[in-house]
């Protein structure tokens, strides 16, 4: 088959599907409540369809995918408050590999109210996703689950609400509580739902930059009867650090006590936990991006306690107020406790996009290598996997 073809005929064909999309008009109810549409269409062409550590099962394939969707806003213009609800649904088709078909969907809703002394917000959004197809990081890494003949299927649903109040201009505190379910599709892999309350008190060093001090409660359930409880006590950093550098740091101790029904004892674990991000704008049109994180995470297998680490290093390039292009890599790793496993894996990304001005259009193009290792037992399987994606979106 010859690739080149194949990539020319379907973006053309997506492209054409999603002109014909807009030409719907936006629906509007006075100055407050909106009605917006919205298409994409992407090709993508994956070496290893399956993240497949067996060479006897990986198979390539090409596919297209369409998406069109629809949502209502409402406080069109207002600059405190918010209302959004939105839907999406997926037709994924692939070349060779038809059986993995699939019509995946989203549902999402944000509302809020930002203003001072007190704001709020409420977001939730269910989601199916495809392991290598929506996951442009697999889903292989820190207890993602994987089959080496299939395409993995996971809903994921996720509520939070946050809220703030200040005491003084430089003063006040957050928090709230965040809820997380995810359910896979093959019974051989566990469930689970974690539900977290965070507190953060804050001080404003300037008005650009705080710090903070902040504990999260973070409570997962395993379908299996599995339990994990974390207290995490931790210090902040966040804003403007200098006139060309952004920091968002989170940096702390975290405890985890896990109750397996595996074992007849409970299992105490000690870390330190970060999450860090930071920009620095090298020049006008160069933004150099570094990040690094580190939290426990829950495996996919009987719900066992993971380690997970990660590094990231980046750039993005504005070349014209249109063009950009953009380079991102990053390493992980994962330490299980109640099995002898260790994931090592690395994965990077080149994009170029292109937003017309005054056009609802998006284009894009990008390329992206994921590897991974899994030492279990002693026996190491690894897999390699190369995407090329090329995509349009249109909004309005």
């Amino acid at each position: 088959m010859h690739m080149r073809k194949l990539a020319t005929g379907l973006v053309f064909g997506a492209f054409t599907f999603v002109q014909s999309l807009s030409a719907a008009p936006m629906i509007t109810v006075g100055d407050t409540v909106g009605i917006h549409v919205k298409a994409e269409s992407d090709f993508q062409y994956l070496s290893n369809l399956t993240l497949s550590t067996i060479p006897s099962l990986v198979k390539d394939d090409a596919l297209i995918k369409l998406t069109p969707g629809i949502g209502l806003t409402l406080f069109e213009d207002s600059q405190v408050t918010n209302f959004h609800f939105g839907a999406e649904r997926s037709f994924v088709h692939f070349m060779n590999e038809t059986v993995f078909n699939d019509e995946p969907w989203n549902l999402n809703f944000n509302a809020g109210y930002e203003g001072y002394p007190f704001g709020f917000s409420v977001h939730w959004d269910k989601e199916e996703l495809l392991q290598n197809i929506s996951n442009p990081l697999g889903g292989g890494g820190g207890g993602g689950a994987l089959s080496n003949s299939d395409i993995v299927q996971t809903i994921a649903e996720q509520f939070n609400v946050k809220f703030n109040l200040s005491f003084s201009p430089k003063t006040g505190f957050r928090s709230g509580l965040d809820w997380n379910v995810t359910d896979y599709s093959d019974f051989a892999y566990q469930d689970y739902n974690s539900l977290s309350f965070p507190l953060t008190v804050f001080y404003k060093i300037t008005p650009k930059l705080e710090t903070a001090v902040g504990y999260r409660y973070r409570n997962s359930e395993i379908a299996n009867g599995s339990e994990h409880n974390d207290h995490y006590l931790n210090l902040n950093l966040m804003g403007q650090l200098t006139s060309k550098t952004h920091v968002q740091l989170t940096l702390g101790f975290q405890n985890r006590n896990s109750d397996y029904t595996t074992s007849t004892s409970s299992d105490d674990s000690n870390a330190f936990s970060t999450s860090l991000g930071v920009t620095y704008q090298l020049t006008e049109k160069i933004q150099l991006n570094a990040g690094a994180f580190r939290d426990f995470n829950v495996g996919s297998s009987i719900g066992e306690s993971i380690q997970y680490t990660s590094a990231n290093l980046g750039s993005q390039i504005q070349f014209t107020p249109t063009l950009a292009f953009g380079t991102k890599a990053s390493v992980w790793g994962a330490d299980y406790s109640q099995i002898d496993r260790e994931d090592f894996g690395v994965h990077t990304t080149t994009s170029f996009s292109l937003a017309p001005i005054d056009s609802p259009w998006t284009f894009r193009a990008g390329y992206h290598y994921d590897w991974a290792e899994f030492d279990i037992n002693g026996v190491t399987d690894e897999y390699v996997n190369h995407k090329i994606s090329l995509s349009s979106a249109w909004e309005y």
